[in-house]
Order: structure tokens, then sequence, then C-alpha cells
């Protein structure tokens, strides 16, 4: 359970509503999970803003404030300024860092590119096209399985083998689209020379 988490939710829940606070913790970057597994603690009574203050540490780092958030303080004549309007409490949470810029997120994804193509390229050299097969079903079956298995404990390497599957799969098509759009050209030219 994030202690940011409930600490957010604690101080704003008598103020906005479940599901504006649910939208901008979402925003921000967390996971559904993580957001209904806080509620569940406020809900229970398991944790409060006392108990919060007493067990963080005084060396703990400050989460990031998010810069230029057009939802962080709505003009006070605004509607959605208005307490229950569903409207995101100012200030926001923090924003979670992008998987992205996780190395693990890098090396699931490039770790996956070449390791398909390496088996592809191996398993070209099986005549009966059997193995072939057999290798591209699992490159491309595996990656979804594993990650519906960890998506939830490890989402850089969920997003970097569905990332590294989308790559796979759509990038041999736009080259082949390319070199079709080639050959068509070179082959209407030579049928109708420019003069």
């Amino acid at each position: 359970m994030n202690p940011d988490l409930v600490r957010y939710i604690l101080e704003n829940r008598d103020t906005y509503t479940h599901s504006a606070i649910v939208e901008r913790l979402t925003a921000a970057g967390y996971w559904l999970s993580e957001i209904e597994a806080a509620w569940q603690a406020v809900e229970s009574g398991a944790v409060d803003l006392a108990s919060l203050e007493t067990s963080a540490s005084p060396t703990a780092v400050q989460p990031p404030v998010i810069p230029d958030d057009p939802l962080a303080s709505p003009p006070a004549s605004s509607p959605s300024a208005t307490p229950q309007s569903g409207a995101p409490p100012s200030g926001g949470p923090p924003r979670r860092p992008s998987v992205a810029r996780e190395p693990l997120f890098w090396a699931t994804y490039v770790g996956y590119l070449v390791g398909f193509a390496l088996l592809l390229y191996l398993s070209s050299y099986d005549d009966s096209g059997g193995v072939a097969c057999l290798v591209g079903l699992i490159g491309l079956i595996g990656p979804i399985v594993a990650a519906v298995i960890i998506r939830q404990r490890i989402p850089a390497i969920t997003l970097g083998l569905a990332y590294g599957l989308v790559t796979a799969i759509v990038v041999p098509f736009v080259v082949l689209f390319i070199l079709a759009g080639v050959c068509i050209v070179a082959l209407s030219l030579d049928e109708n020379p420019i003069r």
C-alpha cells in the first residue's frame, strides 16, 4: 500500500467524489489496483492521517509536484471548483515516473526483439518449416501469456514485452508496404516514362 496514495485520499475524500480522486490518480500514473488497495485501507479505518504522519520518516524524499497541471487550481468562479463537483483536488498527487525510463523496460524490449529475431533466424535452417512455425507461435504467444501473468507485479517487463511484440509485428509490415510502394512506382515508370 502506497502511503502517498492513502494520504492523498484521506486529505481529499471529504471534498471530492470517489470517481474524481480515482480519475486523478490514474491520470497521474498510478495503477488501479494500487488506488483500490489504498481506498480499502482508508474505508476499513486501518489507517488515518495521524498514523501516516507519525510513520513518515524525516528523511523521506518528497514526491514531485505536477508542473503546469491545468486541473491543479481551477478558477474560483468555475463550477468545477466547488466541493463534490467531481473535479480533481488542487495540487494533485505526485506523478509516478514513466515505466519507459526504467532500464528493465528497455532490457526487456530490446531483449525480446533480439531474441525473437535470433530464434527466427536459427529456425530458418529447418527445411520442413515446422520448427519455424512453432518458434513463431511461441514468440508471439509467449509474451502475451507472460505479460498477463506478471502485469501488476512488474509493469516494466509487461510493457517491454507488449511494445516488443507490437514492434515485431508492425515493423515488418511497414517495411513491406514501403518496398511494395517503391516497386509499384518503379513498374509504373517503366510503362509510362516521364518525358
